[in-house]
This record gives C-alpha cells, structure tokens and sequence, in this order.
C-alpha cells in the first residue's frame, strides 16, 4: 500500500548545494543589465550588489524593440525590491523582471502595464507572505518629460540642477504581490531640463548602518549627487556606492542596494 505522506528526497552534501548556489548566483547576475542603453540625451547607469549570495532587488531597462508604442529616443527604467533574502526572493525576483518584460511589449501605459504584472504575481505568491514593491520610470528625453508609477516603492529623487533643489516623486500604489485589484496610475512631469538628475533606489542604501547603528540616509546620498551633478552618471553612482562602503565599514551588510541614475545629457 502506498504511503500517504510524499518521501522527502535526499539532502543534497554541502558541496552539491554550494555548487548550486554559485550556478544560482551566475544566472540571476546574468539577468541584470551588463550596460545601459545607448539614448540620444540621457545618461544612465545602474548597479545592484547583494547583501548575501542571492538577492531580491532588481532593476532593468526597457529598451528592446518590442516595448509597445516605443521610439527611439524614449527608454523605461524599472527598480525592483522583492520583500525577504535568499532563494525565494532571488526566485521572485526573476519571475518578476520576466512578467514585466513580457507585458510591456503589449499596448497600455505604465499603470495598466503594472496593474496585469500584480495580477499574475498575485497568483503566485498566493498565502506566502512575500511582496514586490517597484518603481517604473519611463523617459522622453526629447520630450523632456517622464511618466512613473510607484507601486509601494520609495519615492524616487528628482534633483534640479539650474535651482539645485530635490524633488520626490510620489503616487499612490501598494506593493505587488498582496491584493490582485489594486489599481496603479501613472504620474507624469514635463519640462525637465539638461543636467537634471532622477536616483532611482532601494532602500538598502540610505538604511545601511555603520558599527555605531547609524543609518546611512538619504541627507548623504542628496549630498553627493549634488556635489557631483556635473559629472556622468557612472561617476556619480560610483561615488555613492565609495561612500556607502566607507560609511558601513566592517559592519555586514543587512540588506541588498540597488541604484539607478539618470542624467538629462545634451
């Protein structure tokens, strides 16, 4: 007679699941972006390092062909922050990037675009708890205007650089992942200007701690974007990151950091 309770299959030794882990960590390294797009007037560059082996943050650039209704001066950036460390969120996190990806290549703008990724991760994560929190940028530099949707995300920075005064975009929208009927609208702003400058993050970076369990915060990290907005947007994410890995010194990181930068170029 067969046994009602499934058999537990062999605990893999530890050099086994090491190996695992390293193919893990090779794959989900691939699906990040090895360099920005290449768009008449804006400068971008993006990086994510991870606290531990797997990670849930994420970022990507919609830049491919087939984004609907896309030209060629025109580029959507998206920041990702799956809730939670380790397999199951670096697991979310590349289901996630793959929903994403696929739904933009059909018509409808960012919110409607959000509003059939939360659906299916819905779907997914079902009772487990974990949610996704994003923010979806889309750039018209000949335009000068941006469109956005912050789906529970951390407001992202807007810095003026003819006043050198910080700005944040917000909007309403909860994190993916929890409720299917949440509904997400795009915000929008125009009349942007040369030298402007958007940081996109997660909240990995202005809350990392030093050994005296100071928080990093954002003060810093307006600091030097502003002390730096006349250089590329490789040198300003550059700084950041230089100073954030002085200001942690031998404390581990607790959390995952993500950083996009977009600059506004001629």
């Amino acid at each position: 007679m067969l046994s009602s309770q499934p058999t537990l299959a062999k605990i893999p030794n530890i050099n086994l699941l090491q190996d695992c882990l390293l193919i893990a960590q090779e794959i989900q390294q691939n699906l990040l972006p090895k360099k920005p797009p290449i768009i008449s007037g804006l400068d971008i560059s993006g990086a994510s390092v991870y606290s531990c082996m797997l990670g849930g943050d994420f970022f990507d650039y919609m830049d491919f062909e087939e984004v609907c209704c896309r030209t060629p001066d025109h580029v959507g950036i998206v920041v990702g922050d799956v809730s939670g460390h380790g397999i199951y969120a670096a697991l979310l996190m590349s289901t996630v990037r793959a929903y994403i990806r696929c739904r933009a290549t059909q018509p409808g703008d960012i919110g409607q675009i959000l509003n059939s990724v939360n659906g299916m991760i819905c779907k997914d994560t079902g009772v487990g708890g974990h949610f996704i929190t994003v923010f979806y940028l889309d750039v018209n530099p000949g335009k000068k205007e941006i469109r956005w949707v912050r789906a529970g995300h951390e407001a992202s920075l807007l810095f003026d650089a003819e006043s050198s005064v910080f700005h944040e975009l917000k909007g309403e929208g909860s994190v993916l992942g929890v409720t299917a009927d949440t509904g997400y609208a795009q915000q929008s702003l125009d009349g942007l200007k040369t030298g402007d400058i958007i940081l996109i993050g997660t909240d990995g970076a202005w809350e990392a701690r030093n050994p005296d369990g100071e928080m990093f915060g954002k003060a810093r990290i307006k600091s030097i974007v502003q002390q730096n907005a006349d250089r590329s947007a490789s040198d300003i994410l550059r700084e950041i990151f230089a100073a954030l890995t002085a200001f942690q010194q031998s404390s581990i990181p607790a959390d995952d950091v993500t950083l996009v930068v977009v600059k506004f170029a001629e």
